[in-house]
């Protein structure tokens, strides 16, 4: 165990008991800006009239892990052995992690326990595979030089496989609900999985959106402990309704850090194509996220980023001022699309909260209109009987 600690993964067995809220992740997809993309560095979102934004950076911030090059495996000499693979598997090319799990159970090698540890750490935590997938061979030629396994860039593998899963989370979600309820009415509720390591996105809405993390999150100690991911406890998952409640359709939300909102060329909410890396590599359930059509119709129909490219000036020979002139008017009208952009989000966001009520009061409806039944079922049963 000490030698775990010395790791790159070490501080992570440091983590205090942290409950994975699917809601809270799912919430701030909702209000994520104008589409994401695979081959953006990162997603914004829009919160109390905010826009927030969550990158590599901030993963890296949050974890601890590192962010640096990644160096070529095949053509490095350094990461030429496969002595695990040949070793405990004899020499397969498709190692599943149920067998890397038994393998590791059963090693009696200190040092190779550890390595193995350290690849299904890895793969199972802070990659999410599912125990049915294979692991990557890959992972086995690196750790077994652990000097270079501790310097590897794992913040960035994992942060790319985190940003592609929520990228794509959402992906014609709104027509698959609706699919589904037309063959069943009773259908409210619409699931998907997450890859990667989802806790590091949670943790960071704790960190940027203060009044998220103190009404459903505890923080413990937070001078001393870092990286973030280790000052937050959190034993209940919150439905989506009190999120909305207590957090999201409050008057007035400060979050941390805003960003400016970036123009980017225009694409729909929930119509993302998916890269798919590994063919065997199915998605792991995880819990229940809840959904509503409405949000996503709501927003695959407004949320479109307008693209706004400032071209530089023409040169207007013999006249300086006319020059000044045109620059001048192209900053404001730069301000003035900003401000349009702004309103846009801000009508978005009020549709949100209109979709969120009524949503509400159809419950209240329904739950009524139960009990209503139940009162006539009882007052008939009383007046046949007298």
């Amino acid at each position: 165990m000490e030698k775990f600690r010395e790791t790159c993964f070490g501080h992570l067995m440091c983590i205090p008991k942290l409950k994975f809220c699917g809601n809270v992740v799912h919430s701030l997809l909702l209000r994520e800006l104008g589409g994401p993309c695979l081959n953006d560095v990162a997603m914004q979102f829009l919160v109390g009239g905010h826009v927030i934004q969550f990158s590599a950076q901030d993963f890296s911030i949050v974890t601890g892990l590192s962010l640096k090059t990644r160096p070529n495996i095949e053509k490095d000499p350094l990461f030429l052995s496969h002595r695990l693979r040949h070793k405990y598997f004899s020499g397969s090319k498709s190692i599943s992690m149920y067998t890397l799990e038994e393998t590791f159970i059963n090693c009696e090698h200190e040092d190779d326990t550890l390595k193995l540890a350290l690849v299904y750490l890895l793969e199972f935590f802070l990659l999410g595979k599912d125990k049915k997938t294979y692991i990557d061979l890959r992972f086995l030629q690196i750790v077994d030089d652990l000097d270079e396994f501790n310097m590897y860039p794992w913040g960035l593998v994992s942060y790319e496989r985190t940003f592609s899963s929520l990228a794509v989370a959402l992906r014609r979600r709104a027509e698959k609900f609706k699919e589904k309820q037309r063959t069943n009415p009773n259908h409210w509720h619409e699931t998907y999985s997450l890859r990667g390591f989802p806790f590091a996105f949670q943790v960071w809405a704790y960190e940027n959106i203060p009044k998220l993390g103190e009404a459903f999150a505890k923080r413990i100690d937070p001078v001393n402990c870092f990286p973030p991911i280790l000052r937050w406890t959190c034993e209940t998952a919150p439905s989506y309704v009190a999120i909305q409640t207590e957090v999201f359709n409050c008057s007035k939300l400060d979050v941390l850090s805003p960003v400016p909102i970036s123009y980017k060329k225009p694409q729909r909410y929930c119509n993302v194509k998916m890269e798919k890396k590994d063919e065997d590599d199915e998605s792991d359930p995880m819990e229940e996220l809840e959904d509503n059509s409405d949000h996503h119709d709501a927003y695959a129909e407004e949320a479109y980023e307008e693209e706004y490219v400032q071209k530089p000036p023409k040169r207007l020979k013999g006249n300086k001022d006319a020059s000044s002139d045109i620059i001048e008017l192209r900053e404001e009208l730069k301000e003035v699309r900003q401000l349009l952009r702004m309103r846009e989000l801000e009508i978005i966001e009020l549709k949100e909260l209109v979709t969120t009520q009524q949503q509400t009061l159809y419950s209240h409806m329904l739950e009524s209109r139960t009990e209503f039944r139940k009162l006539r079922v009882a007052k008939r049963g009383g007046g046949g009987r007298g």
